[in-house]
């Protein structure tokens, strides 16, 4: 039985168990913002968006340009004039920006998520190390004999055997 290395294991758990705490607490940080960004900038992009299509809605009935006995025809020219509002498609431009600026918040999170796992199942992997290595002194201290029993390699912290 070797004490250094039941001291390594121990020192690495207080490490790992650090490391995994701050990786969840960048994953929740990063889940916020993601969602704070979506609740605030985003809908604020939509809602200028439904405001700028009511206002060119409104301005092309006022003008005439919307005209036609059956509605199909009403929507296609509402439609061709929308599309080419200039105050539209500023909003709509600023609604694309906004879901790729979502996109890559969400894909942040989504590492943090990953990074939080990997340090969480390190974490886990190193306590059981530490587990076996306590079963081991004890036995030890029992006087039992722990020659047939293979010390497992540990791998998870900085110090590898």
């Amino acid at each position: 039985m070797n004490l250094a290395k039941a001291q390594a294991v121990i020192g690495d758990l207080g490490t790992l168990a650090l490391d995994t705490e701050e990786a969840v607490r960048a994953y929740h940080l990063a889940t916020a913002d993601a969602a704070f960004y979506q609740a605030t900038e985003l809908n604020g992009a939509q809602q200028a968006v439904r405001s700028a299509e009511a206002t060119a809605q409104f301005a092309a009935y006022g003008e005439g340009e919307i005209t036609g006995k059956n509605q199909a025809e009403r929507d296609m020219r509402l439609t061709h004039h929308l599309a080419n509002d200039d105050a539209v498609i500023a909003a709509r431009a600023s609604v694309a920006e906004c879901e790729r600026e979502l996109a890559a918040l969400e894909a942040t999170a989504e590492r943090a998520k990953g990074d939080y796992k990997a340090a969480a199942y390190h974490f886990n992997a190193a306590r059981a190390q530490a587990q076996l290595l306590a079963a081991m002194m004890n036995m030890a201290a029992q006087g039992e004999d722990l020659g047939a029993i293979d010390e497992p390699e540990y791998e998870f912290g900085q110090a590898a055997f």
